[in-house]
C-alpha cells in the first residue's frame, strides 16, 4: 500500500464530534472518534461507522480523542459490532479515554465489544505498512482479547 493511500483521509465534523475514516491497509479501516458521543452526534458516528464497515473487513474505532459518551453512543457502537457480526466482518474498541470506558463498564458494553488497549494499534505505524499487516493486528489483538473470549462466546476477532 503506498503513503498516498494511507494518507487518504475523510473526515466529517458535526456540533462537537469529528470522525475520521483512514484505510490502514486493503480490507482494515481505523475510524477515530474526537469528541462528544452523544444523541446530538451520533449520525455523524453511525454514518462514518457504516462506511467504514461497507468499505473494510474488519473495522477499529479509536475512542483515545472521545470525552463523552451517552447511552445513545453505547446503543452505536452495539449496533455497530451487530453489523459486523451479522456480515462476518470483525468491529473493534481502541483506547477508550477513562471517561468513556468507565460508561462502557456500568452498562456491561465492556462484555461484549472486543476492546484493544492503549498503543496496541495505531493508524500511523513505525514501519511501513506491509502484506502482513493484518497478521499484525491479529497479533496484537490476541494479547488484549484474551480475557474477553468468554463474553464473545469463544470467538476470535479475526
Amino acid at each position: 500500500m503506498s503513503s498516498d493511500s494511507r494518507s487518504l483521509v475523510s473526515t466529517c465534523i458535526h456540533a462537537l464530534l469529528a470522525c475520521e475514516c483512514r484505510s490502514v491497509a486493503p480490507g482494515y479501516e481505523w475510524v477515530s472518534a474526537i469528541g462528544e458521543i452523544d444523541l446530538a452526534t451520533g449520525t455523524r458516528l453511525t454514518d462514518a461507522l457504516r462506511g467504514a464497515q461497507a468499505r473494510a473487513q474488519s473495522v477499529v474505532l479509536d475512542l483515545s480523542a472521545a470525552t463523552f459518551i451517552d447511552a445513545g453512543g453505547v446503543r452505536i457502537l452495539l449496533a455497530a459490532d451487530t453489523r459486523a457480526r451479522a456480515a462476518s466482518r470483525t468491529f473493534a474498541i481502541a483506547n477508550p479515554t477513562s471517561p468513556v470506558e468507565r460508561v462502557l463498564q456500568l452498562v456491561g458494553a465492556d462484555r461484549v465489544l472486543a476492546i484493544l488497549r492503549p498503543d496496541i494499534l495505531s493508524p500511523e505505524p513505525a514501519t511501513p505498512i506491509r502484506s502482513t499487516t493484518a497478521s499484525a493486528i491479529a497479533n496484537g489483538m490476541a494479547v488484549t482479547r484474551r480475557d474477553r473470549l468468554r463474553s464473545h462466546g469463544g470467538r476470535p476477532w479475526m
